[in-house]
């Protein structure tokens, strides 16, 4: 019964055809994307276009077109009348994956140009437009795509992953992932919570202590794990362009 419940707290988001996924940054946003469309999409057949945000050198709506006309082969009339045949059919939608809006800065006006881009889709039955960005900044960056979108076709989730059992995973995974031993006694719940609730912090600590044995846990210092890992990503991109 719990699997059905799972299933059904889902299934109403199946309707929109925007979903926009935000986290705090460092949270895993990207990782689930890639795990969603390499394990989920593909592998169910599904037609999925995945692009990073920080890609777009001009409008996606430009580029929507660029793809569904190969590259102009096609005139727009056809292609729409080609893939609402195959939608109407079939009933899967092809889906575009857009990760990271925030980490757009080559378009001056990239807001507007997703605007743009939803404007076109909706016009397009047959596309679904999966995206994610920061919590950070949304508002100030994002605010009037937010505020024109439909609730009946436009869905913001926020994501929240922090339950025990994530945390759990995550801090040991990191840990593992690191080749890093700690002294387990002297682990404090005031430690373990400030790492696991920032998934980024752990990332930077864990990079900083990378194959440390009997490492002590009693406190964590933001700036000088901060500090250290900048050093040591220094020293890293020293060596690579020597």
């Amino acid at each position: 019964k719990y699997s059905i419940k799972e299933l059904k707290e889902k299934l109403p988001y199946t309707k929109f055809q925007f979903l926009l996924l935000t986290q705090p940054a460092g949270q895993g946003k990207t990782n689930f994307l890639c795990d969603f469309t390499e394990n989920f999409l593909l592998k169910k057949g599904y037609c999925v276009w995945y692009f990073n945000a920080y890609e777009f050198y001009e409008p996606p709506a430009n580029i929507l077109w660029q793809k569904l006309s190969l590259e102009g082969l096609y005139d727009k009339s056809y292609v729409k009348q080609v893939l609402e045949r195959r939608w109407q059919e079939s009933k899967r939608p092809l889906i575009i994956v857009i990760d990271g809006l925030n980490e757009n800065i080559a378009l001056p006006n990239f807001e507007q140009a997703l605007i743009g881009f939803l404007q076109e889709c909706e016009t397009l039955p047959f596309i679904k437009v999966i995206m994610s960005t920061r919590d950070e900044m949304l508002e100030e960056r994002f605010g009037q795509m937010l505020a024109h979108q439909n609730p009946e076709q436009f869905s913001h989730v926020r994501l929240n992953t922090h339950d025990d059992q994530f945390k759990e995973r995550i801090f040991k995974g990191y840990l593992s992932f690191f080749n890093i031993d700690i002294r387990w006694d002297t682990l404090n719940e005031r430690t373990y919570q400030q790492l696991t609730k920032d998934v980024l912090l752990l990332r930077f600590f864990c990079e900083v202590h990378q194959g440390t044995r009997q490492l002590y846990m009693y406190d964590i210092y933001k700036y000088a794990v901060f500090e250290q890992y900048c050093s040591n990503k220094a020293e890293e991109y020293k060596r690579i362009n020597s």
